[in-house]
């Protein structure tokens, strides 16, 4: 009769490693199904914060565009009550002079941040404007 050696590695009636008992078996699965949930509800939570952020973000810039748009209306009417001044003001004339340069500064920036947009990610975010 051949001697049988016992180690840490016996295998079990079915010929296969000996992995723990059923209920260490039930515990590991307990613990990656505890995990899996875990890390589906993470990503979830995660996703609805990036959604919630995007919509912050959405109206945000409706607002700012809205308040934009009401300051170079401001800036025209200036501008065209300024062009019946008194032509030799220079403290007009100046205030002319620079406001048209910040509307032009306003202008190059709004365009410059758009296309920003458009240059990485081709689906634009600003579409729905």
């Amino acid at each position: 009769m051949q001697s049988i050696i016992i180690s840490h590695h016996h295998k079990t009636q079915l010929g296969r490693p000996e992995s723990g008992s059923d209920r260490e078996i039930q515990q590991r699965s307990t613990t990656m199904s505890s995990f899996a949930l875990g890390l589906t509800k993470t990503a979830v939570e995660a996703r609805d914060a990036t959604v919630e952020e995007e919509k912050k973000l959405r109206e945000k810039v409706q607002n700012d565009l809205v308040f934009i748009s009401g300051e170079f209306e401001m800036m025209q009417s200036f501008l065209r009550a300024a062009n019946n001044y008194n032509k030799n003001d220079q403290v007009a004339l100046t205030c002319v002079r620079q406001l048209r340069n910040l509307a032009f500064d306003v202008e190059d920036c709004v365009e410059y941040v758009v296309h920003l947009d458009l240059d990485d990610d081709k689906s634009s975010r600003w579409g729905w404007l």
